[in-house]
């Protein structure tokens, strides 16, 4: 079998001429969505986390991942947005 691994991405993929379609995680996407949610747009949400529009690009698009340092400001992002959100309730 002809695999290729993509380590730093967190992919596996068969080779293309095998025919074998690419399986991707599913962080991109939840960045992605998660990004939708806050109604932020690549560009916003680069400038709160401090990171480059096109890091984000590459997280969704799924040619990156965070690293652990941006999961955390993600989280307290995503922290601090629900709280506005309750006291403004």
């Amino acid at each position: 079998m002809n695999v290729a691994v993509c380590r730093s991405y967190g992919r596996v993929r068969k080779r293309p001429d095998e025919g074998e379609v690419e399986m991707e995680d599913s962080t991109g996407v939840s960045i992605r969505e998660l990004r939708r949610n806050l109604r932020m747009t690549q560009e916003e949400f680069a400038h709160t986390l401090g990171i480059t529009v096109a890091t984000v690009n590459r997280w969704e698009n799924g040619h990156a991942r965070p690293s652990k340092l941006a999961r955390r400001a993600i989280e307290r992002l995503v922290q601090y947005r629900a709280e506005g959100s309750a006291q403004a309730l």
